[in-house]
């Protein structure tokens, strides 16, 4: 491993190389940790997620807050603000977990919406067989005591 300080360790000749002393390795944020998923999303993942994330820092925490009022968005995490528990949208401080905002976006995808309108449709046509079943199972045994 080369030296990644922009001193000379004992020992050591100083490089030539000016930028010998920046590490380039990726960050830890840069790759993340597959076993270690995130279990909260702060207001700029939610942005990024949602496409606005150019917008302004008021903007995105207005938006979020019409989703949350009038798209059943979720709600951010409770914060302790001045020793009390605020339920608003901090940009820089609030979370929100991380398995209810992808249900929520889950939700709003154009496959899980077919995926109900085949349901329904699969419902309303088991619901038609069993009422033939019934109908012709009434027609058999009408003659009959």
């Amino acid at each position: 491993m080369t030296n990644v300080y922009p001193f000379p360790r004992a020992g050591e000749e100083a490089s030539a190389d000016p930028l010998a002393c920046i590490d380039a390795r990726p960050s830890v944020r840069a790759f993340p940790n597959p076993a270690r998923p995130e279990i909260t999303y702060g207001l700029f993942t939610i942005a990024r997620f949602l496409g606005v994330d150019r917008r302004g820092e008021a903007w995105k925490r207005d938006y979020v807050q019409a989703l949350i009022d009038q798209e059943g968005f979720p709600a951010p995490l409770p914060l302790l603000v001045r020793g009390e528990l605020s339920k608003d949208i901090h940009p820089r401080r609030s979370q929100w977990p991380a398995l209810a905002v992808r249900a929520w976006f889950l939700a709003q995808s154009p496959c899980h919406a077919v995926a109900r309108v085949e349901d329904a449709a699969m419902l309303d046509a088991a619901a038609d067989a069993a009422n033939r079943l019934d109908q012709a199972a009434e027609e058999l045994f009408r003659g009959q005591p």
